[in-house]
């Protein structure tokens, strides 16, 4: 595998755009042309991306922090049922002490009773070079007795909007003394490039809600997506966070032994049954608080649609959210019903909060969404008429 692995970086170097700042064997560029439907595009790129994790289980600079467990796990061979929280430094080399590039944050579960394997719902948060601020979404199963395992990429933002793949990762060392290891990343990414498509013939951008998205947002969005027989949409809404109260919607359901002293409330996790206002569906899911330093979230939710042309349709999100950022960036990564195959982005604000109350809040949400769904034409005029949300 390492013959072939280096074979693999010498032609990705080989036929590799320029890396620009990015340390050295951190990432390449593979341009092609072919009928992908990574991104929806002729046109795509292929970024490699090979790192490494530092993954700190024990001491004074512990990066990975138990949630929650079940009533077997003490006893259970592969401690089933155990949850964790982790806020990892990524690095360009193995050593702790290389270059830092970002973070992986995110939650893993043990979820085999046979075999130590772990179900991975994780972001990589780049902090440096041309993607710095862009993060890219993984999860799957991670049996990590093999030697390598293999991930799904789901989406990202930034310059990974659309993105999927797949990420090969294996354990590069281990302590078991101090309990540190260091894990191996090398994603395979496919996404679109950052030249632009004129909108085809069958593209069609419908705005819900009263307050319609950002000129520069619904121009990029038509400009780099629509393409061919897409169908694309842009959806805006309103969703009431209400954290206490008699009509509380957001509960806690796990933490860490850390969280309570924690200043970002790290280990946080909370279950949030969401609704609108002229209540066109319901926003479900779970969110981690999964940074030691800032104040942001690992998103994993659901959009359920209960009127008009989409009713019985759900939007699938994921990602980090810096709450304390104005504007946030998430990944829509897939949906059912009329948003079938969905690709695509939401950018999120924070609408209103009472901080002395700090028990509600309205979430702004515009949903930038792309479909290889023709059935989607017809029901996305007709859910023109439920604008007002």
């Amino acid at each position: 595998m390492a013959k072939v692995l280096i074979s693999l970086i010498l032609i990705v170097i080989i036929s590799s755009l320029s890396a620009g700042i990015l340390p050295s064997g951190y990432a390449r560029n593979i341009p092609h042309t072919h009928g992908s439907r990574i991104a929806n595009r002729n046109e795509t790129t292929a970024i490699v991306l090979h790192f490494y994790v530092q993954d700190l289980l024990a001491g004074e600079n512990k990066t990975v922090y138990e949630v929650a467990r079940a009533d077997i796990t003490s006893n259970s061979t592969t401690s089933f049922g155990q949850v964790r929280v982790f806020d990892d430094l990524m690095t360009a080399g193995p050593d702790y002490n290389s270059e830092p590039i970002g973070r992986a944050q995110g939650l893993v579960t043990s979820a085999d009773l046979a075999v130590s394997a772990f179900a991975m719902n994780l972001n990589f948060v780049f902090t440096s070079g041309r993607f710095n601020g862009s993060t890219i979404s993984v999860l799957g199963r991670n049996q990590i007795l093999e030697q390598q395992r293999e991930l799904t990429v789901i989406g990202g933002t930034g310059v990974f909007r659309f993105a999927r793949g797949y990420a090969i990762t294996s354990t590069y060392s281990y302590d078991a003394e101090t309990q540190n290891g260091v894990l191996e990343y090398t994603l395979y990414v496919g996404g679109s490039s950052s030249s632009n498509v004129n909108a085809g013939p069958y593209c069609q951008v419908v705005v819900l809600g009263t307050h319609p998205p950002p000129d520069t947002e619904e121009s990029w969005f038509q400009n780099v997506i629509c393409n061919g027989n897409e169908n694309t949409l842009i959806l805006h809404c309103y969703v009431q966070d209400v954290l206490a109260g008699e009509n509380q919607t957001v509960y806690e359901v796990a933490r860490a032994n850390i969280t309570s002293n924690s200043p970002t409330s790290f280990g946080l996790v909370l279950a949030e049954p969401d609704y609108y206002s002229e209540e066109i569906g319901r926003v479900q899911g779970v969110v981690i608080s999964a940074d030691l330093e800032v104040r942001a979230l690992s998103m994993n939710l659901n959009f359920v649609f209960k009127t008009g042309g989409f009713n019985g349709s759900t939007i699938s999100v994921v990602g980090r959210n810096q709450i304390t950022n104005e504007q946030r960036e998430l990944a829509v990564v897939g949906g059912t019903g009329v948003f079938r195959f969905a690709r695509g982005y939401a950018i999120t604000s924070t609408y209103y909060f009472d901080p002395e109350i700090a028990e509600y809040g309205v979430l702004d949400y515009t949903f930038y969404v792309s479909t290889g769904s023709s059935s989607s034409s017809s029901s996305s005029s007709n859910m023109g008429v439920h604008a007002s949300v």
